[in-house]
């Protein structure tokens, strides 16, 4: 494995143990147990910057809208609604990987990067921008 830049800066904020799990995780064409994903997980996400991560979760939120049909405010209230049944699931949600193109999956992918709105007003200002 070569990594260069970014990359390189990456991988040295993982520590040497999770970095060699991953490695003969990947080697063996195995999937990563959830200790391990979740421990990658926090490293890379302490490489992201606040900002970056919030431009991400903004872009997913903006997806999820495109698939609401309706006014900006009523896909808005949706948004929220889902967001809030999130919330409440969360615990069942957060080690899974989202679902592709639906209203709940870009949510889902939106909250791993960073806590989701908690008012329509804020969604729709999200998806009016």
């Amino acid at each position: 494995m070569h990594a260069v830049g970014a990359e390189w800066t990456m991988l040295s904020s993982i520590d040497p143990q999770t970095l060699s799990r991953l490695r003969v995780v990947v080697e063996a064409g195995q999937s990563a147990p959830v200790d391990l994903a979740r421990a990658a997980l926090v490293a890379l996400e302490a490489t992201a910057s606040k900002e970056d991560r919030l431009i991400e979760r903004d872009r997913h939120i903006r997806l999820a809208a495109v698939l609401v049909d309706g006014t900006p405010w009523k896909r808005a209230k949706e948004l929220k609604r889902e967001a809030d049944a999130i919330t409440r699931i969360w615990s069942r949600l957060r080690d899974k990987a989202p679902e592709k193109m639906s209203v709940r999956g870009e949510l889902h992918a939106a909250k791993l990067l960073h806590e989701l709105p908690s008012g329509a007003t804020q969604f729709y200002n999200i998806i009016q921008y």
